[in-house]
């Protein structure tokens, strides 16, 4: 009869040791858990960040390109034709009624 007594003391014992370590994995698994999807989440908003200064740098370089074109006497002839529709004193402009 001692025998199933100790078989049930053991068996309680058992089970409080495996629920005890189910509980102490659990505590160390779900702050392990929620940091790496916030690490996920940074990743993935750096990726984001860096895609948005790549694009403001080649903007950058466009509009660096546009100011030294700007100067150029050939680009101030382009932005008067095109914007102002302006013309050289000895042109002639033929319109199509066509369009």
């Amino acid at each position: 009869m001692k025998s199933k007594a100790k078989k049930k003391g053991k068996s309680k014992e058992n089970l409080i040791f495996a629920f005890s370590l189910i509980l102490i994995i659990g505590i160390f698994a779900v702050p392990m858990y929620c940091s790496a999807e916030k690490k996920f989440q940074l990743e993935a908003e750096i990726a984001e960040v860096q895609s948005l200064t790549s694009d403001a740098e080649e903007y950058n370089q466009e509009l660096q390109n546009q100011i030294k074109y700007g100067d150029e006497d050939e680009y101030v002839e382009k932005i008067a034709r095109e914007k102002l529709n302006m013309v050289m004193p000895d042109e002639i402009i033929f319109v199509d009624k066509n369009k």
